[in-house]
Parts: C-alpha cells; sequence; structure tokens
C-alpha cells in the first residue's frame, strides 16, 4: 500500500516499493526518514509501547483487529500530538484537520486501565501513538494538551524538583507538577502545535546514543547555541544522576512552517534520577560520572559555581516540597541529603575541591 507522509497539509514524502522513501519536501520531511528511509521503522516509533498493561486494554477497547506497531500507529494516520507529520493512503483527500486530535475519551482507560472504555464507541484518540514504557495519558486541561503519567512518589519528587532546580539555574525545562497521589503533570511543551518535537532518534542511532562526544558534534553541527543547550541536559543529568538519558527523551524543536530548526526541545523526562538512586551509595555515581568527567573536560560545563547551585537547590527543594505532605517527605531523603549529593557530583564532574562538605558515605569517602 502506497502512503503519504505529510507536514500539516504539506505532502513531504510518500512511499514506494519495499517501503522505501521518496522525499518531496526535504525541509518539512521529518528528519528521521531523510536520515533513515525507513517508514516501519518510523511508524514502530511512533506506536505506544505494546507490553504496557492498558495498551492491551485500550486495543481490545479500540477494537483493533492488527495489533503489531507499524498497524497501530496507522490505525489513526500516525498522528501525535507532539507533531504535525501524519500519514494517509496515496489518493486520500484527508486534511490534516481531519486526523489531528481535539479531545480524548480514552485518557482514563490508557492511565488506569478503567474497563468503562467499553462503554464508548470507538474513536479518534492520541492514546495509540503515546510513546514510552509507563502507564500515562493526554488530558485537555485549560485548554491545552498535558500529560499525565503514573510514577513512584520518588519518581514524581524528582521530576517536579529536577524541573524547579533547572528553572533556577536558567535552563529551558518542561514544567511538571504533581497531579494526584501517584502521577505527575507535564505540559505539552510543544505549544499545541507551535513547534515540532523530533527526538534524537531523528539524528542518532542507538549504537551512539551514550557516545557523548560523538552527540555534542551531531549538535554542533545544527549550530553553537544547540550545542550549548545539549550540554546543559547533560549537566543536569550528571548532578541528579540520570542513568535514563536515551534517545527518545530528548532531542529539538522544529517550525512545522518551515523545518528550520529552533531549538533544543526542554530537559524532561527524569523521573529516573536523583530521589530513584540510593544518594548515600557513592561507588555507583563514581563509576555513572566518568563519562560526565570526560566530556566536560573537553566541553565547557554551563557557567554554575557552587554557590549557585546551593542556592538553587535550596529554592528548588522549598518550592518542590509545598507539593508534598510533611509525611511523604520523612519518607524520602531529606533536604541535606539532596544538597549535599547534587554538590558532590557537581564537584566530580567539574573538578573542584569539595572543601564545604563531606561525603554522606563515610566508608567510602571521595577524594577530592
Amino acid at each position: 500500500m502506497p502512503y503519504e507522509i505529510l507536514s500539516g497539509d504539506i505532502v513531504v514524502a510518500e512511499t514506494g516499493a519495499f517501503d522505501r522513501i521518496t522525499v518531496i519536501d526535504s525541509a518539512r520531511c521529518p528528519l528521521y526518514l531523510k536520515r533513515n528511509d525507513d517508514f516501519s521503522g518510523w511508524l514502530e516509533n511512533r506506536a505506544i509501547d505494546r507490553h504496557r498493561t492498558n495498551s492491551r486494554i485500550l486495543k481490545r477497547v479500540l477494537r483493533l483487529s492488527e495489533k503489531n506497531d507499524q498497524a497501530t500507529a496507522l490505525h489513526f494516520n500516525a498522528a501525535t500530538i507532539t507533531d504535525n507529520f501524519w500519514v494517509r493512503e496515496k489518493g486520500s483527500t484527508l486534511r490534516y484537520f481531519d486526523v489531528r486530535f481535539q479531545n480524548n475519551l480514552f485518557d482514563n482507560v490508557a492511565l488506569n486501565g478503567s474497563t468503562s472504555g467499553f462503554l464508548l464507541n470507538p474513536s479518534r484518540t492520541p492514546e495509540l501513538t503515546n510513546t514510552g514504557s509507563y502507564e500515562k495519558c493526554w488530558k485537555r486541561i485549560d485548554g491545552h494538551w498535558n500529560m499525565i503519567k503514573r510514577e513512584s512518589l520518588a519518581a514524581i519528587f524528582s521530576e517536579v524538583f529536577i524541573y524547579h532546580l533547572g528553572v533556577e539555574l536558567g535552563f529551558p525545562m518542561a514544567t511538571y507538577r504533581r497531579y494526584d497521589r501517584d502521577t505527575v503533570q507535564s505540559e505539552d511543551f510543544t505549544g499545541d502545535g507551535k513547534y515540532n518535537l523530533q527526538t534524537a532518534r531523528a539524528l542518532i542511532s542507538e549504537d551512539y546514543e551514550s557516545d557523548f562526544p560523538y552527540n555534542c558534534e551531531v549538535f554542533k553541527r545544527l549550530s553553537p547555541e544547540i550545542l550549548k543547550q545539549y550540554l546543559a541536559i547533560l549537566f543536569m543529568d550528571a548532578l541528579c544522576m540520570n542513568y535514563d538519558r536515551h534517545i527518545d527523551n530528548y532531542g529539538i524543536l522544529t517550525d512545522p512552517k518551515s523545518g528550520a530548526v529552533v531549538s533544543m526541545a526542554p530537559n524532561f523526562d527524569n523521573n529516573l534520577a536523583l530521589l530513584t538512586n540510593d544518594l548515600t551509595k557513592w561507588e555507583p555515581v563514581m563509576g555513572f560520572l566518568r563519562d560526565y568527567q570526560d566530556l566536560f573536560s573537553e566541553y565547557p560545563a554551563p557557567a554554575i559555581s557552587m554557590e549557585q547551585l546551593s542556592a538553587a537547590v535550596g529554592s528548588a527543594y522549598s518550592v518542590a516540597a509545598a507539593e508534598f505532605t510533611a509525611d511523604e517527605l520523612r519518607s524520602l531523603h531529606s533536604k541535606a541529603e539532596i544538597e549535599q549529593f547534587i554538590l558532590q557530583s557537581y564537584c566530580m564532574v567539574c573538578d573542584c575541591a569539595p572543601t564545604q562538605f563531606q561525603s554522606l558515605d563515610v566508608e567510602n569517602e571521595i577524594e577530592p
């Protein structure tokens, strides 16, 4: 079956024999397709994770007879919330208005596995192209799309705290706030279609996703400012021990009208960082930080002093803590432990002497 790939109402590519891609509008064509010539792979990376329990319930509710990733993405024209790319059969008269998502009746099915979805008639939902391994959903709140994601208490605190810490340090951050007891809320940072999110997968293969110097050169070719923004994300990952940075949870924003690169996407997806680790054990941290030490010996780390960082940690903790009960905070690492962990990581990455504090783990004291 031949398909057309569109950006809004502009045909940017079409498929031919063996899923080969013919690019029609190079400026606006998805970068992944231009780099890989792989229509099937592009579709698969736009489909909901089949291993999520609620994704299986959702597919039952929507009466999907074919459940492979390509068929899942195509069920609603491979349209997503975070970009304006989509697919139609060649010869179709569908327009972007017909396929873009206006509402979502199946958020409760995707987030909670609610069987109430069986009472609804199948209709267009962004959940089939809502990627990632955690149970989540898209919800319209005050006229804007928001991602609601189910996480542990420690992960929710980490998301909220790291968001505020990045803001205090002057870095572009996706907003995070607590939604309810075990979920976190993040507003769509593409601005309801103002930008297209193209993840790093569009530029970098999985073989190189942990090769920081290689990635730096990729982003440097886009612009020195893009490189600076990428280094800020890695700097935050190092300070907060985010060990789950991969090519699908960072990327660039592009202009849907021209295809031009605008900036790195703001820093998002920090649930497997900070409090999801044991902040008192330094041996794994030392191993984790070696790559960042090597990176920042070659590329400049953001110009943040220890005094600035300490003040930012205090401010971020105060704001984040307001969203949690006293009992919840007592069950988590303390403000002092969080600050000490981050400052110690800073000293290791920036090769400065931690003269103002000592390691939490006395048996594994880190030498300056």
